[in-house]
This record gives structure tokens, C-alpha cells and sequence, in this order.
């Protein structure tokens, strides 16, 4: 339909009487004058949630409101204002519409707003009450132009104004006529004037949208003369404008760059032709900086880090408005490069981890109930709780288990069963509690908006459930209650940790949303943790006993600090990134909280109550950057106005010194007093290693790193959480697997430094009644090896033979037979034994070897299951005498080490065994002559060597005091350091390095003389003697003709912890005529 315009014209004519006047210039002023125009709707249409993809603009009306079955009806119209002279000042607007249909029964009735729309529409060719299936290109309640523009959120609102433009009233009488007039309805017709490129018309809504009935049918255009109608007064531009000001920023200049937060000093030049410039407004983008009002016009303002569009407007005496051209700064930010130089310390602490529960997935920690029954309540990653009772033993049956309720979990994931806690009124109310990480499964609680064509990843989700009355280590699978789901938008920073505090009320620890920055989608601008709208990255505190939530499943204690205000009433403190996990201190209720960090800062909290802890303003006590191309770095400045009273870390470390912090406890046990009142953490470790530190706070709470044994060992694991018993001690949590799979998972004590005092025990001889199993293949054994399942394969150096066992010496008919050189007799003489943990050293299509040994007959043999023992190398006749054997890698490939005592040297032998030169040459220049290596291992990637005196006569070691040292070299042969030199060594053999729970000897190389039979024990890595091995009584533990020292690495097998020996048992006609598989464990340890 084309737009009508009747233009009244009110206009002054000058009339020139003929005759009248001559030479004489004739001067008007300037009269504004006063227009009207009446216009008629060019485009009318309505759209509907309820069929959301269908168009209704050839209908004879539109509707605005909801109808009655709940669809909610929204009507969009434009007039055409083009006849309107650009320029024009608009001073009144009325725009008419008349009702043409009301619902027949129940009528609501409301109020109408009018929206100004910001984006494009089509109204369409589709009729009928609620439309037909959109064409490309038309308007629904979806798009804005079917299949090419879709509105920012469905139903347009979202494209229109926040403030309606004018509202009117409308009641149930049909083919009324109703006005919509007012500031706002000039002010629209005046932009469209202004702006024709954006006259995209109204949006018309029902105030009452939640009521049905409420909807009301407006005549449209294709109605008929009842369509809607805009009546306009306006007057002409002034014939002689004024001339406005000009005006230009002389500083700074474009392209200019500052370090945030920056003290910017703005200078504009402003002139006025025809007049005098009044004032000068300075802003950044559309935010004003201020004005001034005389010269000089300078203004000094403070901006942060970001890109800053500086524009100066000048007005002068007759209010014309000029505008400088744009000047772009750049305020960026300067980053921390080292944020914390000083490393972390080994205090004076040293403690023991003793193993109390194996064979777990990814154990996060533990709840204990207030029963007195002593029992552990451990709880899973994967989705299992398991019980632990008051003498360290596993129930086979879990209390507990929601794995089927959990999100698919991936090889790493921050998702699954992440938080467990128990009832502080366990006796009476027997009620446990769980966080999980769920599947989408309707709307949440706390609801989180994404873009379009976006969802969230999971729902966060707690729940309760009840003991079963019939057993008392089992929960009633039947009595889940869910108390809260909230939407979480990533699959990482989920928090998770359920903690009841001393107040009674459950503590529960949400992180920001995950990501990185706290910026993606599902984040509101400025970050989710520091907005108190949003339940992300913070501390929550409810009662699980109370019904006043939105929900009605849990209360909202009255004392929070945020209830009454506009935020979520739950949160008790925020501004936390991930708040991975936390525990109160049981003597001071203090809450202690370790906030994993992003690129650089791990920090621990103490909480407040309604604490701002600063993310992502602050990563730690540091500046963050979200804004600029330094995003993700702390920075020497804010990037943002910064709120008042932000809460510092009582201590926090930089990824120096690990990845992610691990909350703990404050100790209050008794078994490790030098702990007592020490906030006992740790880090997680790295992605590339499992590599977790503990660590303890000073009373400074300076970080101080905990010795881990007699040693000083790594932990070995990546560390999950920590747990604390009913009597204050604590217990750690970790696993060699980098995600929640595998049975890697252990539950470890926190204990102190454990006994030096060890248990030998024989397990087979060749020889009857010396101990428990009788084997006469086993005669003169040498090496040891353990395969991936925990069997022993022992090298028989008199017999040829290679045998096996279990982990508890029971002998396994899978006996091998090593062949001599070519040529010689046999039996073969092995001695040293290497399991190939490589896919290199094949011994067939596609098949690596799976053990290698050498012999005293100067030959190198492989052995797999599907080959049998093959000679792979031969060097019997330059008399070469192979006494040991190992495999390390150097420089990506791996090698062969063989000691080779005839010749005072070390063989290397690439992949497929042939000869290697490396770098170095396994030479010590000060090693005394006649020395030469008798054994050879790899630990932990370098190539340790034992040497004895060689007798050159019959190529025997010499025993005798002092007779021995030990080398430590790289996989390419260079010296790294003479670790040990004479003092207890005697024809040293046996080498091995000790896990942790090795009493107080874990993680030190163990080094058993074959001279004396007595065992040693040394630091691995500086040469320092901690001691010997000594039995219960104190007494030196001496295994005569001790060969082979060996630990075992099956968890299953229950024989990692257990150190393995050979042993050759001297006869009257021969040293080592007879033999001894044993083992030794410290005392108490099965």
C-alpha cells in the first residue's frame, strides 16, 4: 500500500507592490513554519511463538498479545515518513490503531507498548489467524528475513529498544480507536527522518504477555480505512542555517598507545565562524568524558586497557554541534614475565605416603560420618563411593554408584562425580550428598542463555540420598532427591567440592563457566565470577534441611550476604575462577580454599563471608588481562575500573612450580606433630607427566614444599584431593593416569618418616624345606625381570634356563631355554635380563622381543612367546663376558647397554642389535685400573654402572671391603657423576630404585653387594649412604651369594612395594652350586 501525504501549507508570501519599491533590499527573518503530515501504514504484520516459522502479513489485521492456548503474538508496522523534509523538526506525533478483534470469552485487558525496531523486516504475502509457513525472505517469529537474518533472540524484542516509545491502554470494546502519543513517538519519528535508512518501524506488545486473552486484533492495511494512521506536526528547517563550530583533537594523536591504567590528557581546538563555541564534549565511543567550557579545551581522564575511539563534539552560541574527526588509542598492558621469582623450598618436614587403598580410577577425596564406626566414605571421578572401614580395607561393594548418570567422560576431564559429603547429623539423619556432572535434561535451576545454535555442555547437579535401613554400607538407590541443577555452559571449571560447615549448611564450590578467560559463550560481558547475577565462580552456602529456594528443595540461610539484594541469594562468596576444592580448619571453622589458576597464578584463600576474591580482574594478587592481545597474562595494571575491597591470597605459587592448586586441610592429627595447625595442599602436577608436589604453609603461610620419605622422592601421581579422618589425620589422593580411567588410583596416608626395618623371606630354592616352593631349575640365578602381570623371570647363569614365577614364587611351566654361542656347549650362562617395554628389537614380522638377556659366554639373546630364545649376537670369540644388561633410549632411539667385564667396557647395540658408537664412550678417566662394570640398569633415564675388581685370570669378581664403585652416565655414554666410590660397596650387583612405601627407604637406589650379601641403601641422585638393610631385631640383613635385586610393578599382584632377590647358595664343590628366589618387605607390610 503507497503512503498518502496532505501537506497544509502555511505560507508567507512577500508581495513587491508594483511601483512601490526601487533600489531597496527587502529583509525577511526567519519564521519557522509549521507542517503536518498524515500518513497511513506502508507494512503491517503480526508473528507468533506459537508457529514460530509462519508469516501473517496478508491477514487482515495483526495481533499483539497472548491468545488462548499461550502463544504469545507480537505486531510489527512502519509507516513512510520520505515526505518529510530532511531537516525537519518534529513537534508532535499521534499514531491511531483500531481493535477489530477481541477473544470471545475472558478478555484480558493491558497495556500496549510501542518498541522502536533496529533491524530490517519483511511483511510477507502468508494470511489466516496464525499465519502460513514463511517464505523465504518474510518475517516470523524466528527471523527477520526467513532464511537470510534471524533476530538476535526470537520475537524481535531483541531488535528493538529496551524503552518503549509510548504506551496506551487498550480495553475489550471492538472497533475502537486508540492513540499513541508522546515524547517517544516524536523522538522515533525524528530518527527516521534523520536516519531513513533505518525506519524499520514498531513493535507492538501486550504488557500482559503471561496472561491469556490478552491478545488484540489491530485493522491492517489490507483491512481496509481502519488501518492504522500517523499524524505528524513538524516545522521546516530554518531557511538560514548557522553555521556551526569546527573542531579537531590535537592530542593525543591517532594510533597513540598507553600502559593501562593510563592518565590521558584529551586537547581539542574548536572555532566558530558566526559565533562562539560554548562548550566541547569530549567522549570515547558514546560515553562522555566530560565537557569544558572555555578555552583551553583539555580534559585529563583515566582509561584502562582496551581500543579507545576519542571524539570531541563543540557547540556553539546557538547550540550547532560539530564533531572531531575519530582518534583510536591503543591502552594495552605490560606483562609479568616471571610474577614470582622465588622458588618454593623443601622445609624441614619430612612425612611417608603410606598406601592404604590401590586399584581406583581417579579418587577425589573423602566424607567421614559422624557414626563413631571409623568408616572412610571415598568417592570417585568415575562415579563410584567406596567404603573404607577403621582398618584400611575396601569394601567390594561401593556405597555408592552414579556412573550411569554421569556425562560420557573423556582420557582428561574436569566432569563426573566431583563433589560427596555426609550429613553433619549423620545418626540422626543418615543422608548423603552428591555433585555431578549430568547430561542436559530440562531446564535448570539456575538457567544459562546461549547464542543461538549453541547449548551448554552439562548440567551441574546435587542431590541427596538415604542410607538403606538394611545396610548400613549401602545407599537405597531408590531415595535420590535432587535439590539443584544448574547449566553449566563448558565441559571445565566445574569446582564440585561439597563440604558441610560448621554452621550445619552445605558449602558448595561452582567455578566460572569454564573456557579460558572467563570470556566465551555462556559469559556475560566483565566475566561471570564478578557479576552476583550469576551463581558462576563462587562459594555457595544452603540448607539442606530448609524449603524457602525458588525450587522449594533447600533453604537459603537468612545471614547470606547477598539475600535481599539484586544477585543470587545462594552465593556466600565469589569472584573464583575454579575452586577445584576446599575444607574448613575443625578447630577454627576457617575455610581454606585453593583456586586453580589460568596461564600463571595458583592461589589459596581464606573465605568471607560475601568475599570478592577478584577473578578475572586479578589471577591471584596480580592483575589479569581479559581485554587486549595480552589476554590470559597478569599485567602490571588494571584492565577496568576496579571494585572496592578485593580479597587477596593468603599464599599462592606461579607455574614455575606446577599447573593447578590442590586444596587440602589444616592438620590436626597427632601422628605427625611437626604438621600440627599447618594448612596441608599440593599441586595437581603437569599434563606432561604425572608430577603432583605437596606442600604446607609456615606460620608466615609461607609455602614450603614436604620431604616424601628418607630420600626425597617425587610422588610419582597426579594429585586428585585430600582427605582427613575423624582423628585430624590426612590422607592423599592421586593416580598415574591422567584422566578418571584405568586402576591407577590410590588412597595414601599422610605418616611419618616410616621404619628402616625390613622382612627377608624365601620363596624358592633349588634345595628342599629352604623355602616355600622347591624348583630345581633354579640354579645359579642372576638377573630379575617382572613383566606388565607381575611374573618374575629369573636368568639361571648354571643351568641355561630361564624361569618364572609369581609374585609369591610360585614356579610357572614356562621355563626358556637360552642357546649358547654358535658352536659352544651347552648350557648357555645367562645373566643379565631386560623386559622390552619398546615396539624396537623385533624378532619377527612386526613382533619385538619381550625379554633380552646376555650371557658370560659374551651373547646377547631375545626371547617372545612366538619365537622361542634366538641368538642375536655372538661375541663369544673375541671372549667377551656379558654380566649385565639394559635398555634406554638416547636421542629418540633406543639402545642396548651391555656391561662387558672381560673388557673393562660397555657394548652398546642399536635396535636390531647391531653395534653402536655413541657420543660417549661409558669411560670414567679416574676409575683405578682393574676395575671393570659387572652390571648395568636404567634409572630414571640414565644408565647406572656397578664395577667390580676383576680377577683377569678366571674373570670373577674379587670381594672385599671397599671393592666396588658406581657411575652414573647419560643414554649417550657421557659421565654424568661418580655417585658411590669403595666405603660399603663389596662386587656390587643388585641395583634397583625403591618406590614410595618402601618403609623409609622409598625412592632410593638400592644396591646389594654379591661379596658381602648386604644391601645398601644411597641417594640416588647425590651418592649419600642413608643406611643398610636391617631386620626387625636391628640386625644387618647378609643374603649370601646376593645377586639380583628387582621390585616388583604389579599392583594387582599386591608386589610393587616388595623387593625381589637372587641369591646363590655355595656348595662344597662350586660357589654357586645352588640357589634362592626371595623377597624382602619392611616390617608390618604385608
Amino acid at each position: 500500500m503507497i503512503a498518502k501525504s496532505t501537506i497544509a501549507l502555511q505560507k508567507l508570501c512577500l508581495c513587491v507592490l508594483c511601483g512601490a519599491v526601487s533600489a531597496a533590499l527587502l529583509v525577511v527573518p526567519s519564521i519557522a513554519r509549521a507542517e503536518v503530515a498524515s500518513l497511513t501504514v506502508v507494512a503491517d504484520t503480526f508473528i507468533n511463538n506459537s508457529s514460530s516459522n509462519n508469516n501473517a502479513g496478508r491477514t487482515g489485521w495483526f495481533d499483539a498479545g497472548t491468545d488462548g492456548t499461550g502463544g504469545v503474538r507480537r505486531g510489527l508496522f512502519r509507516f513512510d515518513v520520505s515526505s518529510i523534509p530532511a531537516g525537519s523538526t518534529i513537534t508532535s506525533a499521534v499514531m491511531q490503531l483500531t481493535v477489530t478483534k477481541v477473544p470471545g470469552t475472558g478478555p484480558v485487558n493491558s497495556t500496549f507498548d510501542l518498541f522502536r525496531l533496529l533491524a530490517s523486516w519483511n511483511e510477507g504475502t502468508k494470511g489466516g489467524n496464525n499465519g502460513a509457513n514463511a517464505s523465504a525472505g518474510e518475517v516470523t517469529w524466528n527471523a527477520r528475513l526467513r532464511g537470510t537474518a534471524d533476530w538476535t533472540t526470537p520475537g524481535a524484542k531483541s531488535d528493538a529498544v529496551a524503552t518503549a516509545s509510548a504506551s496506551t491502554a487498550v480495553t475489550s470494546a471492538r472497533n475502537a480507536r486508540y492513540s499513541w502519543n508522546g515524547a517517544g513517538l516524536v523522538a522515533d519519528v525524528q530518527f527516521w527522518v534523520d536516519n531513513p535508512s533505518e525506519n524499520f518501524g514498531w513493535l507492538l506488545t501486550s504488557r500482559s504477555e503471561g496472561s491469556r486473552r490478552s491478545v488484540r486484533g489491530f485493522t491492517s492495511r489490507e483491512g481496509g480505512a481502519n488501518a492504522g494512521t500517523l499524524v505528524v506536526n513538524y516545522d521546516l528547517p530554518a531557511p538560514a542555517p548557522n553555521l556551526p563550530p569546527t573542531v579537531s583533537i590535537t592530542s593525543p594523536a591517532d594510533g597513540a598507545t598507553f600502559i593501562s591504567p593510563a592518565s590521558v590528557t584529551i586537547e581539542a581546538a574548536a572555532l566558530d565562524a558566526d559565533g562562539t563555541v560554548t562548550k566541547v564534549e569530549f567522549l570515547d565511543g558514546a560515553d562522555s568524558l566530560g565537557s569544558v567550557t572555555a578555552s583551553p579545551f583539555a580534559t585529563t581522564i583515566t582509561l584502562y586497557a582496551g581500543v579507545h575511539t576519542l571524539t570531541a563534539v563543540a557547540t556553539d552560541d546557538k547550540d550547532a554541534t560539530a564533531t572531531s574527526e575519530m582518534v583510536t588509542i591503543d591502552v594495552n598492558t605490560t606483562p609479568i614475565e616471571n610474577p614470582i621469582a622465588e622458588p618454593i623450598v623443601k622445609g624441614d618436614i619430612a612425612v611417608e605416603l603410606l598406601p592404604v587403598v590401590e586399584g581406583l580410577s581417579a579418587p577425589l577425596g573423602m566424607a567421614v560420618p559422624d557414626d563413631g564406626s571409623g568408616r572412610m566414605f571415598v568417592y570417585d571421578q568415575a562415579g563410584l563411593v567406596w567404603v573404607v572401614t577403621e582398618n584400611a580395607s575396601k569394601l567390594p561393594t561401593p556405597l555408592l554408584d552414579v556412573s550411569e548418570r554421569l556425562v560420557t567422560l573423556g582420557n582428561y576431564d574436569e566432569r563426573g562425580l566431583l563433589g560427596f559429603a555426609v550429613h553433619p547429623g549423620f545418626m540422626q539423619s543418615p543422608f548423603v550428598y552428591t555433585y555431578t556432572s549430568e547430561p542436559l535434561d530440562g531446564p535448570a535451576d539456575f538457567v544459562n542463555v546461549m547464542p543461538e545454535g549453541v547449548t551448554n555442555n552439562h548440567q551441574s547437579v546435587i542431590a541427596e540420598w538415604r542410607i538403606d535401613g538394611a545396610d548400613a554400607n549401602r545407599v537405597d538407590p531408590n531415595s535420590r532427591r535432587e535439590l539443584l541443577r544448574i547449566d553449566q555452559p563448558q565441559s571445565n571449571h566445574n569446582g564440585g567440592t561439597l563440604r558441610f560447615g560448621p554452621d550445619g549448611f552445605l558449602y558448595v564450590s561452582l567455578g566460572d563457566g569454564g573456557r579460558a578467560n572467563d570470556v566465551a559463550d555462556g559469559h556475560v560481558p566483565g566475566g561471570n565470577a564478578q557479576n552476583l547475577q550469576r551463581i558462576y565462580g563462587s562459594v555457595v552456602r544452603i540448607d539442606v534441611d530448609g524449603n524457602n529456594s525458588a525450587n522449594g528443595r533447600y533453604g537459603i540461610p537468612q545471614d547470606n550476604p547477598f539475600v535481599g539484594q539484586d544477585a543470587v541469594e545462594e552465593i556466600y562468596a565469589y569472584g573464583l575462577r575454579n575452586p577445584y576444592t576446599y575444607s574448613f580448619d575443625s578447630l577454627t571453622g576457617e575455610l581454606y580454599l585453593g583456586d586453580a589458576g589460568q596461564n600463571n597464578i595458583e592461589e589459596v584463600d581464606i573465605i568471607v563471608k560475601g568475599g570478592n576474591y577478584g577473578w578475572n580482574l586479578k589471577e591471584g594478587s596480580f592483575w589479569f588481562d581479559s581485554v587486549t592481545t595480552n589476554i590470559g597474562a597478569v599485567v602490571t595494571g588494571p584492565v577496568r575500573p576496579v571494585p572496592a575491597d578485593l580479597i587477596d591470597p593468603v599464599a599462592e605459587y606461579d607455574h614455575d612450580e606446577g599447573a593447578v592448586v590442590v586444596g587440602g586441610y589444616v592438620y590436626r592429627g597427632s601422628q605427625v606433630p611437626a604438621l600440627q595447625g599447618r594448612y596441608v595442599f599440593g599441586d595437581w602436577g603437569s599434563f606432561g607427566a604425572p608430577s603432583a608436589r605437596l606442600f604446607t604453609l609456615d606460620p608466615n603461610s609461607v609455602i614450603e614444599e614436604l620431604h616424601i620419605g628418607l630420600v626425597d622422592r617425587p610422588t610419582g601421581f597426579w594429585l586428585r584431593g585430600f582427605g582427613q579422618d575423624a582423628d585430624g589425620e590426612l590422607y592423599v589422593f592421586g593416580s598415574t593416569v591422567l584422566g578418571p580411567r584405568g586402576d591407577t588410583g590410590q588412597m595414601l596416608k599422610i605418616v611419618p618418616s616410616l621404619p628402616l626395618t625390613y622382612v627377608p623371606h624365601n620363596l624358592v630354592s633349588d634345595v628342599p624345606d629352604v623355602a616355600d616352593f622347591t624348583d630345581p631349575n633354579l640354579v645359579g640365578p642372576w638377573g630379575i625381570a617382572a613383566d606388565p602381570n607381575g611374573l618374575l623371570w629369573i636368568a639361571n647363569n648354571r643351568v641355561g634356563l630361564s624361569t618364572v614365577y609369581d609374585s609369591n614364587g610360585m614356579p610357572l611351566s614356562a621355563d626358556v631355554i637360552i642357546p649358547p654361542p654358535a658352536g659352544g656347549t651347552p648350557p648357555a650362562a645367562p645373566t643379565g635380563i631386560v623386559f622390552n617395554s619398546t615396539e624396537d628389537f623385533v624378532v619377527g614380522p612386526n613382533l619385538p622381543a619381550e625379554f633380552i638377556y646376555a650371557t658370560a659366554d659374551g651373547a646377547i639373546i631375545s626371547f617372545s612367546g612366538a619365537t622361542g630364545a634366538v641368538l642375536e649376537v655372538d661375541n663369544s670369540t673375541s671372549g667377551a663376558v656379558y654380566t649385565g644388561i639394559a635398555l634406554g633410549n638416547s636421542d629418540g632411539n633406543n639402545y642396548l647397554y651391555v656391561a662387558n667385564f672381560s673388557a673393562a667396557a660397555v657394548d652398546v647395540f642399536d635396535s636390531d642389535f647391531n653395534p653402536a658408537v655413541l657420543a660417549g664412550s661409558f669411560s670414567d678417566p679416574n676409575l683405578p685400573v682393574g676395575f671393570a662394570p659387572f652390571n648395568i640398569r636404567n634409572v630414571n633415564d640414565r644408565i647406572y654402572v656397578t664395577y667390580a675388581l676383576r680377577d683377569i685370570a678366571t674373570d670373577d669378581a674379587i670381594s672385599g671391603p671397599g671393592n666396588g664403585y658406581v657411575n652414573v652416565f647419560d643414554p649417550n655414554g657421557q659421565l654424568v657423576i661418580r655417585l658411590m666410590s669403595q666405603g660399603p660397596l663389596d662386587a656390587p650387583w643388585g641395583l634397583a630404585l625403591a618406590p614410595g612405601g618402601f618403609g623409609g627407604l622409598g625412592g632410593a637406589l638400592i644396591v646389594g653387594n654379591f661379596g658381602d650379601g648386604r644391601i645398601h641403601a644411597f641417594n640416588p641422585e647425590t651418592g649419600e649412604w642413608l643406611g643398610e638393610l636391617k631386620d626387625a631385631d636391628g640386625i644387618t640383613i647378609t643374603i649370601e651369594g646376593l645377586r639380583g635385586l628387582a621390585f616388583g610393578n604389579s599392583i594387582q599382584a599386591g608386589n610393587v612395594r616388595t623387593l625381589y632377590f637372587t641369591a646363590t647358595i655355595p656348595a662344597s664343590d662350586t660357589v654357586d652350586a645352588h640357589s634362592l628366589l626371595g623377597r624382602i618387605t619392611p616390617t608390618g607390610i604385608d
